[in-house]
C-alpha cells in the first residue's frame, strides 16, 4: 500500500486529499473489497487525539468490486485539519476487507500517516538607520563610503515557534557588515526579536536591497531559509555635500530676507 497527500506540508485549518494505492500481492483474485478511513482512530505520540481531522466526503468508506494478481487500485479520501491542531505526526487507520477466492472474509488494519506542519514566516519592520540623510518615500538616503546602524525588529508572523533563528547578511556588494551572521534563537509566533548590523556602504549609487537571510529550524527538525530586504538610496559623496550647502544657503537667505523686512518696516 502507498499513500501520498497533497499539498505535501499541510497546516492546521489546510483541506487534505489523501490517495491510497491498494495492490494485490497475493496470487489470486480477491473481490469485494472495503475500505474504511478510521477518523476516530486518530493517534499521536502513542495516545488518542480530539478528532484533529474531519471528513469532507459524505463518508469515508471506499468499495471494489475485485482485483487480480498484482494489481493496484487507487481511491481517494478528502480530509480537513483543525485549524487549532496540534504541529505534529499523526496516523489514522484505514480498515480494509475483502474475500479471498475460496470466499473467506479478510481483515487488516493498515496505518496512514498524515504530519500537520507549521507554518513560520518572518517580516522586518521598526527600521531605522543611522546615520541618514533623511527619507524619500520611506526609503532611507545614505552617503557611500559611511558605515551605517541598521535596526529593525525581526517579527515571526507564522502559526509556529521558528527555532535556532539566525540572521545573515551575505558578502554582496556595496554592503558589507563587520558580523555578517548574528544567532537569535527561538521566534515564538506572533513575537519579535530586535536585531542590529554596522554595514560598511561601498562606492555605489542609487536604489540598492540590502539583503538578510535569515534560517531557523522547524518543529519536524528542518531548516528553511528566507530572504528579506531592505531598500536604501545610495547618495554620492559629492550630492550629499552639495545638498547639505545648497540647504544652508536657503537658510541664510531666509534670515537675511527677514532682516529686511524689520529693518523696513515691512
Amino acid at each position: 500500500m502507498n499513500v501520498s497527500i497533497s499539498p505535501e506540508r499541510p497546516i492546521p485549518g489546510d483541506p487534505i486529499t489523501l490517495k491510497v494505492t491498494l495492490k494485490n500481492t497475493g496470487t489470486t483474485q480477491i473481490k469485494d473489497i472495503k475500505s474504511r478511513l478510521d477518523l476516530n482512530s486518530v493517534t499521536s505520540m502513542g495516545s488518542t487525539s480530539e478528532r484533529p481531522f474531519v471528513p469532507l466526503d459524505s463518508d469515508m468508506v471506499r468499495y471494489i468490486k475485485s482485483l487480480s494478481p498484482d494489481k493496484n487500485a487507487e481511491i481517494t479520501y478528502r480530509i480537513i485539519s483543525d485549524g487549532k491542531a496540534d504541529v505534529k505526526p499523526y496516523s489514522i487507520n484505514l480498515n480494509i476487507s475483502y474475500r479471498n477466492d475460496a470466499g473467506t472474509q479478510k481483515s487488516e488494519i493498515r496505518k496512514v500517516g498524515i504530519p500537520l506542519y507549521g507554518r513560520s514566516d518572518f517580516e522586518i519592520q521598526s527600521l531605522k538607520i543611522e546615520p541618514n540623510l533623511g527619507l524619500n518615500k520611506s526609503v532611507y538616503k545614505i552617503m557611500q563610503g559611511t558605515v551605517e546602524k541598521i535596526g529593525f525588529d525581526v517579527i515571526n508572523d507564522g502559526s509556529t515557534t521558528a527555532n535556532f533563528v539566525t540572521i545573515r547578511l551575505p558578502e554582496t556588494s556595496p554592503f558589507f557588515a563587520k558580523e555578517s551572521t548574528q544567532y537569535i534563537g527561538p521566534i515564538d509566533s506572533d513575537d519579535f526579536a530586535p536585531i542590529s548590523f554596522e554595514v560598511q556602504i561601498g562606492d555605489a549609487q542609487g536604489y540598492h536591497e540590502i539583503p538578510f537571510k535569515i534560517s531557523y529550524i522547524d518543529s519536524y527538525n528542518q531548516k528553511h531559509t528566507v530572504l528579506k530586504e531592505v531598500e536604501v538610496d545610495i547618495i554620492s559623496k559629492k550630492n550629499s555635500i552639495n545638498g547639505l550647502n545648497g540647504e544652508n544657503s536657503k537658510d541664510n537667505e531666509n534670515i537675511f530676507i527677514r532682516f529686511l523686512k524689520w529693518l523696513f518696516g515691512l
